[in-house]
């Protein structure tokens, strides 16, 4: 038998300026979610005020980019980054913010969206990646990543990796901001790993419910 080669072709982050490319950058989610009976696409028009600086006026106090993902040609992904000045003064942190974040079902396509975005801001003094969220929090926040129809617990099995699955489930409810209905609002523990894994959630800070 010959051996088999798999060449994943490298993610190529573009940023986008035009308005052509803009129409692609909103139009990307509703060829990616074509086919869930969950998404519920946004208004066109509305999209593309959003990112005009005569119709939306929060970009009198916001500075943002856009990023388009491609692989072999093809767009797999999308993400904005943007500083408002205005929030970060009233909360007194040095936060970029993360929006529009859609991708194909690969780890790498997002993981190199997300780095854009972190370079991006730290080059401009930021210290902090929030998101998903808008200009304000008038805008979309959050991202539901499972459980669509119903929330749903987090399972940790005696044989996990526990420090990866702690920061997975605190990373996904930083992603779920903002959203009532979501996943991994509770985790279910082995008994095995329960004080280790109860010793690294109070290390994140999350919330105890007790009764």
């Amino acid at each position: 038998m010959h051996p088999i080669s798999v060449v994943i072709m490298a993610v190529d982050i573009r940023e986008i300026h035009t308005r052509r490319d803009l129409k692609k950058f909103i139009q990307f989610a509703n060829d990616l979610y074509a086919d869930c009976p969950y998404y519920c696409p946004p208004l066109f028009f509305d999209e593309m005020n959003c990112f005009n600086q005569e119709r939306n006026p929060a970009l009198e106090v916001c500075e943002y980019q856009l990023w388009l993902a491609f692989r072999d040609g093809k767009i797999v992904g999308r993400i904005a980054g943007i500083i408002n000045r205005k929030a970060n003064e009233k909360w007194g942190v040095k936060h970029v913010r993360f929006g529009w974040f859609d991708f194909i079902d690969d780890p790498e396509v997002s993981k190199a969206l997300l780095d854009t975005v972190a370079a991006w801001g730290k080059a401009r003094g930021m210290e902090g990646l929030n998101g998903p969220v808008g200009f304000t929090d008038f805008d979309h926040e959050g991202l539901l990543i499972d459980g669509y129809e119903y929330n749903v617990p987090a399972y940790m099995n005696k044989s996990c990796d526990v420090e990866q699955a702690v920061n997975d489930i605190v990373l996904s409810k930083s992603f779920d901001n903002g959203m009532i209905c979501a996943s991994e609002q509770a985790a279910i523990i082995d008994q095995d790993i329960w004080d280790e894994s109860i010793a690294l959630f109070k290390r994140f800070k999350v919330y105890f419910v007790n009764k």
